[in-house]
C-alpha cells in the first residue's frame, strides 16, 4: 500500500514537473508577411499544411506554436502587426524566423528560415533546429573543444558613417 502511495507521488511530481517545463520552455515559427505580396501567397498553403502535419504528428514536440503575422494588408497598408514587424526588423516578405522562448521571453537570437518554402522543409527546419524540443539544438562537445582551441581574430573596420564606404541595399522602405 505505501508503496503504491509513493509510486502515485512520484509519477503526479513527474508529469507536474514536465508540464511545467513544457510551459516554460517553447518555440514559435513566425511568418512575417503581407497579403498582397505574391511570395507570400504562393507559401500560404505550404505553411497551413506544415501546421496541421506538424501538429498531426504525435512525435513532434508540443512546445512549438505556428504563428502568422500581418505586416503589409491587401493595399499594402500597415496590417494589425505592423509593430511587431518593425520591432523584429522585417524588410521583406514573406520572413520566417524560429524563436526560442523561456519562461515567456525570448531566448538567444531568431533563427531565420532561409529554405525552400516547402510542408517537408519547414519541418525539418524546426526538427534541425530544436532538437528534441525541449532544450535549444547544443553543439557536439567535441565541436566545442574545437571551437575553444581555434586562435580569436580581430580586424578594425571602417566608421560606418562615411557615406562612401556604404552598401547599397535593393529592398523597398514600406516601414
Amino acid at each position: 500500500m505505501v508503496a503504491e502511495v509513493i509510486a502515485h507521488a512520484v509519477n503526479a511530481a513527474h508529469a507536474a514537473h514536465a508540464t511545467s517545463f513544457a510551459a516554460k520552455d517553447s518555440w514559435k515559427m513566425i511568418d512575417y508577411f503581407a497579403t498582397s505580396c505574391p511570395h507570400c501567397q504562393h507559401m500560404k498553403p505550404e505553411w497551413e499544411a506544415a501546421n496541421t502535419s506538424w501538429a498531426a504528428d504525435k512525435t513532434n514536440p508540443t512546445n512549438v506554436e505556428w504563428v502568422q503575422k500581418e505586416c503589409l494588408n491587401e493595399k499594402w497598408q500597415p496590417g494589425p502587426a505592423i509593430d511587431e514587424c518593425r520591432e523584429a526588423g522585417i524588410q521583406g516578405f514573406p520572413t520566417v524566423r524560429l524563436l526560442h522562448y523561456i519562461d515567456g521571453k525570448v531566448s538567444g537570437e531568431p533563427i531565420d528560415y532561409m529554405g525552400n518554402r516547402t510542408k517537408a522543409d519547414m519541418i525539418s527546419f524546426i526538427k534541425d533546429n530544436i532538437g528534441s524540443g525541449d532544450h535549444a539544438k547544443a553543439a557536439p562537445a567535441d565541436m566545442q573543444e574545437q571551437e575553444a582551441a581555434m586562435p580569436l581574430l580581430f580586424a578594425v573596420l571602417p566608421d560606418s558613417t562615411n557615406n562612401h564606404l556604404k552598401v547599397p541595399r535593393c529592398r523597398r522602405d514600406f516601414m
